[in-house]
């Protein structure tokens, strides 16, 4: 009889042991999961992007990428023949509006999400050694590589906006020394984990060249930018 109550104990003892393993098991199983990454309780700096010098390389896992179109700076008139510049004459700025609008509340999801960012600048222009200007493009067949990534946190129901000031500044923190205010062309791409959407709206404005009194005119456009599921292998 003392035997038997023994072995009783010993096989719940087990059992009791089995659970507590498996549980710790699943632990890892979820925090290593693609829905789990991009998830921050207790952000170390939750206001603005981290050290933008380190290489930033977002975990292998499904992503919301968003790529924002983006032309910023003055396009000058030019006299020479069969020139056809990508834009016409005049000045442009875009700003780019980021709104995470995921609740703590709301199926279980974080206080706050871990967005990445990086540029591909497709035109713009460098600073010499001499202090000249110096313009590039990238027209087909060339391509265009993207600049390093920086990563933002974003409490429930923040926002933010890049500019172009922003953009010329991430460029230069990213790996690209841009000239401000020179014609720049390129995308934002933006990724954020993939059971959380972002909303991202892009505002184009342009001033036409005027007489020397003013523009003759101004436009205004904004662009829904709507995102699409990819995996990061990398």
């Amino acid at each position: 009889m003392v035997h038997k109550r023994w072995s009783l104990g010993i096989l719940a003892l087990a059992l009791i042991l089995a659970f507590v393993l498996s549980g710790a098991f699943l632990r890892q199983d979820v925090a290593a999961s693609p829905d789990a990454q991009g998830e921050v309780t207790n952000p170390a700096a939750p206001d603005g992007p981290n050290d933008p010098q380190q290489t930033i390389t977002p975990p292998a896992a499904e992503y919301n990428s968003y790529a924002a179109k983006f032309v910023c700076g003055a396009f000058p008139t030019t006299t020479a023949a069969n020139a056809f510049p990508p834009v016409q004459p005049g000045n442009y700025s875009t700003e780019i509006n980021i709104h995470n609008p995921n609740y703590p509340a709301f199926h279980n999801q974080p206080t706050t999400i871990r967005v990445y960012k990086k540029l591909v600048i497709l035109a713009g222009a460098t600073t010499n050694a001499a202090g000249q200007i110096v313009p590039f493009i990238f027209r087909e067949p060339e391509m265009a590589q993207p600049l390093n990534f920086v990563q933002l946190d974003m409490r429930p129901d923040s926002a933010t906006m890049d500019d172009c000031q922003a953009l010329w500044r991430m460029a230069n923190q990213t790996g690209l020394a841009l000239a401000p205010g020179q014609p720049t062309i390129g995308y934002l791409v933006l990724l954020s984990p993939k059971r959380y959407e972002l909303d991202v709206d892009a505002v184009y404005t342009g001033e036409l060249p005027g007489s020397g009194s003013g523009p003759v005119s101004l436009t205004e456009d904004v662009v829904r930018v709507t995102g699409k599921v990819i995996r990061k292998e990398y």
